[in-house]
Parts: C-alpha cells; sequence; structure tokens
C-alpha cells in the first residue's frame, strides 16, 4: 500500500545498535497518518529484536493512533519483538494510561533511555 504522508507528521528511522531500531515520530497522529505508522514501523518489526517507538515529539495522539501503538505491540509479539515507547509529555502519555498501553510496553522518557534500558 503507497500512503502519502501529512505534511503535519513525519517518522525516521534510526539504528544506534544492531538490535535496536528507533523509529522517531513527530506532528499530529490522527487518521490521516496512521496509516503510514502502522506501515513503516509494523516494517521494522522484524528489522531488530527491539523497536523503540519514539513519541517525544508528537502534538496530538488519536484513538486510532493508540489503536495502532497496540495492533503494532500484537505484531511485535508475534514476531519475537520487544516493543518500547519513549514518550516525553503528559498529553500524550495520559492517553497511552487511559488505554492501558501503558501497561504492556515499557515506557521511557527519552529514546536514548530506551536503548539504554535494552543494554543493561
Amino acid at each position: 500500500m503507497d500512503v502519502e504522508p501529512d505534511a503535519r507528521f513525519e517518522m525516521r528511522l534510526h539504528a544506534p545498535t544492531a538490535d535496536v531500531v528507533v523509529v522517531r515520530v513527530s506532528g499530529v497522529v490522527d487518521t490521516t497518518s496512521v496509516a503510514l505508522l502502522a506501515e513503516r514501523a509494523g516494517q521494522q518489526l522484524t528489522r531488530a529484536p527491539h523497536v523503540v517507538i519514539h513519541l517525544g515529539d508528537v502534538t496530538f495522539l488519536s484513538a486510532r493512533g493508540l489503536a495502532v501503538l497496540g495492533a503494532l505491540q500484537a505484531k511485535a509479539e508475534l514476531c519475537g519483538t520487544r516493543m518500547h515507547l519513549a514518550v516525553e509529555h503528559h498529553a500524550v502519555l495520559r492517553p497511552l494510561h487511559i488505554a492501558g498501553l501503558d501497561r504492556l510496553l515499557p515506557i521511557t522518557r527519552s529514546a536514548e533511555a530506551a536503548v539504554a534500558a535494552v543494554h543493561r
């Protein structure tokens, strides 16, 4: 599926080590951007044993965005991959907490902290 990016949404991939991929998400995660998040982040789940979804620059996380993160977590489990979230802002952390994703996924304040935790 070819998905057009939204001007208010951006994703960048980074592999700081051979066993970790960081997906840096910024902007608005809503109905116009969730398909791209699902597709591109989902592709990373078979690339490394640990995938960090960094939501530090996300300004809005919709209910559909929460659903996609839950679906990515389920897919990660099937792939044998450990998914981590990096969240800096209460406005993003609160919906994750309400949805119960904070009980399913390890959450740190930064991608760097998540990578360090993987290597402890």
